[in-house]
């Protein structure tokens, strides 16, 4: 990047092995990091999602750690953070192997839950969660790659993040990439010939 003349390194401060930095996304002042493993990596497979938000120090640019993010339930064998991204005011983080994506809102510099968005797989093993995107009232949510669905924020109530569109395509990679703003939806397919 034209004009880059400082760089930060941040860790997760858990040890080695948690898988943090997995996935990443920034907007703005705030950056969010994925550790899908989280601590004690090789029996939970959690997983953890760290809010930082930008800082300026001495006239020093610093991400000072705001936020960590967790399923409220706690159970082991998610994958949380496997997939993240942020928007604004709102963020998004997949836990594949739990089948599920948690969406996050902020008020003033707090980040809380307001809506986890689960679909029934069929057949069990679907990975809901393995890619995530949000923009704005939008937000994608890739399943094994196989699978994209879109959601809507206030679909079927207020602050209810509802689904409004499944995309598929079969034996692509279909969703392993997504990103999504204004009304443009990409979907990466790099099984595609």
């Amino acid at each position: 990047v034209a004009g880059l003349n400082s760089v930060s390194k941040i860790t997760g401060g858990l040890g080695q092995n948690t898988g943090f930095g997995w996935s990443t996304a920034m907007s703005g002042d705030w950056m969010i990091v994925g550790e899908k493993w989280g601590e004690g990596q090789a029996t939970s497979y959690g997983g953890t999602a760290y809010i930082y938000k930008r800082t300026e120090v001495d006239w020093n640019t610093r991400w000072i750690r705001n936020s960590e993010l967790s399923p409220a339930n706690g159970v082991n064998n998610k994958h949380f953070g496997v997939a993240v991204d942020i928007d604004d005011d709102n963020a998004i983080v997949g836990a594949d192997y739990h089948h599920k994506a948690y969406i996050y809102a902020r008020s003033g510099d707090d980040w809380s839950p307001i809506s986890e968005t689960e679909l029934a797989p069929v057949g069990g093993g679907s990975f809901f969660g393995k890619s995530v995107a949000i923009y704005g009232d939008y937000a994608v949510v890739g399943e094994n790659w196989t699978k994209a669905y879109l959601f809507k924020k206030d679909e079927g109530g207020v602050n209810n993040w509802g689904q409004i569109k499944a995309l598929d395509e079969a034996d692509s990679y279909y969703s392993a990439g997504l990103a999504i703003e204004n009304s443009t939806l990409m979907i990466g397919a790099p099984g595609e010939n």
